[in-house]
């Protein structure tokens, strides 16, 4: 079963503000939200935020590699 992540608990793993993610989730860069529980609670599947945070890693190891690589 998903384990489901609520947006304060998204915010401090991911390091962004609560704008921030909502941000980037309203643009499609970040895990989609859900409702749960009412209108007003919010979630994001576990699995989704750990998949764009690794994303994240790699992008950042790809680009700190070329530049070592460069003279």
């Amino acid at each position: 079963m998903p384990r489901i992540l609520r947006l304060p608990e998204v915010c401090r793993l991911v390091g962004l503000s609560r704008s921030s993610v909502l941000r980037l989730e309203r643009a499609g860069k970040f895990a989609k939200k859900f409702n749960i529980c009412g209108l007003h609670a919010i979630g994001f599947d576990e699995a989704e935020v750990m998949a764009w945070i690794q994303s994240r890693r790699a992008g950042s190891l790809a680009t700190n590699g070329d530049a070592a690589r460069r003279p």
